[in-house]
């Protein structure tokens, strides 16, 4: 196959407007995959300090894969394991990264990636690697194809890496500004709020620098090996799990503010809050979310008379 320059420039444009509105990476990937040849191709977050992905974002993929990915397999993916020693915006193949018969031993491969047929990764790069976040960008392709895809895809998507990696840096300036007037609309000083996005099984999909503090100490909020967020208060916790459960309602309560202690005597206002309305996209992290499935915990810092110790809630209105 030869690199046709249209195709080069209409991918171009089209990650740059996906850059502006996180929804249309999809559409980005279904052209790719097409102009690839029909491969399968994806964009992975990845947490780097606990080992568990933030997002996936794909074509080409069967739907039941992807769910399995997300919930269990992500964090067993041996080239996700490799992903901080890479260079940022080189793309590499995967033999480079996995040796195949080492691979072949893994239970990522037995039960996610030989299920669906004779595939095999044939690499890509790192787009980004920030504050232990990694966006890694790459391909699938069937082992019988590697000899005619392989080439014309590691040159394709070394030339688009760059254009890519801007766009998610538009996705996440962008994105922030949203999430900064949500803030000041919840009444909260962005410059002092923490910010953490989850999905509707409470997976973790954004933090901000505040945010990743607060969940690198571990005695206010926890993230598990599943990406996970939960709080270390069962009673701050159980108005998360309600919070959670209402996100799909038309007419979800409103989110009253609680506050919490943590081990240190640091108290915060928290508002566990559905991330819904049209003007607060584009979101800051890649990805097709449904405006009603993301929810924001924010926690700013506040002062209460209350005891070091273990974190502990005051709840009021619940």
């Amino acid at each position: 196959m030869r690199l046709d320059e249209k195709d080069v420039c209409e991918l171009v444009s089209m990650a740059y407007a996906a850059g502006l509105d996180s929804r249309k990476w999809e559409w980005f990937l279904a052209r790719l995959s097409r102009v690839a040849g029909g491969i399968r191709v994806f964009a992975h977050v990845f947490d780097l300090k606990s080992a568990s992905g933030l997002g996936l974002i794909q074509h080409g993929f069967d739907p039941s894969f992807v769910n399995s990915f997300s919930d269990y397999y992500a964090q067993l993916n041996p080239w996700a394991q490799r992903f901080g020693a890479l260079p940022v915006g080189q793309v590499i193949a995967s033999d480079r990264i996995v040796d195949p018969r080492a691979l072949k031993k893994t239970e990522f491969y037995a039960d996610w990636i030989r299920p669906q047929g004779d595939i095999t990764n044939s690499g890509g790069a790192i787009l980004i690697n920030d504050a232990d976040q990694v966006v890694a960008f790459g391909s699938c392709i069937r082992e019988k194809d590697i000899d005619r895809l392989e080439p014309h895809w590691l040159a394709l998507a070394q030339l688009l890496v760059p254009h890519l990696q801007n766009a998610f840096r538009i996705n996440n300036q962008i994105g922030t500004l949203g999430l900064e007037n949500r803030i000041y609309r919840e009444g909260m000083e962005p410059g002092t709020t923490a910010i953490i996005a989850l999905d509707r099984t409470g997976r973790l999909k954004f933090r901000n620098d505040r945010g990743a503090l607060i969940l690198e100490r571990g005695d206010l909020l926890t993230l598990s090996l599943q990406g996970r967020v939960r709080f270390a208060d069962p009673g701050a916790d159980r108005v998360l799990s309600r919070a959670l459960y209402n996100i799909d309602l038309e007419m979800a309560p409103i989110a009253a503010p609680f506050f919490v202690t943590d081990a240190r005597g640091s108290s915060f206002a928290c508002r566990a809050i559905p991330f819904r309305n049209p003007e607060d996209l584009p979101l800051p992290f890649p990805g097709p979310v449904r405006l009603t499935e993301t929810l924001l915990i924010l926690l700013t810092p506040c002062a209460l008379k209350t005891s070091p110790g273990t974190a502990q809630a005051e709840m009021r209105n619940f």
